[in-house]
């Protein structure tokens, strides 16, 4: 699934519900989970560091805890 698809290809492949399921995944799934669960990164659009909700959530409980 990976690379770029031609107009006529991507119209065979949401010809069906699960090719459309499939394209849905690769187009914002990956992203949903990355802003959740992805460890301390750099952000050039912001020009900061970022890290998921989820990781920082974590670090707050586990600092609350000691």
């Amino acid at each position: 699934m990976q690379g770029a698809f031609g107009a006529d290809e991507k119209g065979l492949i949401h010809q069906y519900a699960w090719g459309r399921l499939i394209m849905n995944f690769r187009q914002w799934m990956p992203a949903h989970y990355a802003r959740r669960f992805n460890k301390l990164h750099w952000d050039a659009t912001l020009g900061d560091f970022r890290e998921g909700y989820y990781v920082t959530c974590w670090k707050f409980v586990a600092d609350c805890a000691k």
